[in-house]
């Protein structure tokens, strides 16, 4: 088994959201301060789709924040993952 950890600065959000890569999102508060937007989202799949709450949040440079508003959906891509393998299983 793996777990899967990314930083809140290492995920971009796409409003395209038939683009193939990452997850579906629902925006859920956006908070902008100084040179930075923080959003923080509610999954739409995999845990969330089966009921269980999935919450994440994306930290982006306000350059790189595309136009948001409550409520839009997007899809969450990583811009980097790291990948921690369970050495005892």
């Amino acid at each position: 088994a793996s777990d899967v950890y990314k930083r809140q600065h290492e995920l971009d959000l796409v409003a395209d959201l038939a683009t193939p890569h990452g997850l579906e999102a629902v925006v859920s508060r956006i908070h902008r301060f100084g040179a930075s937007v923080r959003v923080e989202l509610d999954g739409l799949e995999g845990a969330a789709a089966r009921g269980e709450p999935v919450h994440y949040e994306a930290l982006l440079p306000r350059e790189r924040a595309i136009p948001l508003a409550d409520g839009q959906r997007v899809r969450l891509v990583p811009t980097r993952l790291r990948v921690f393998r369970d050495e005892a299983a």
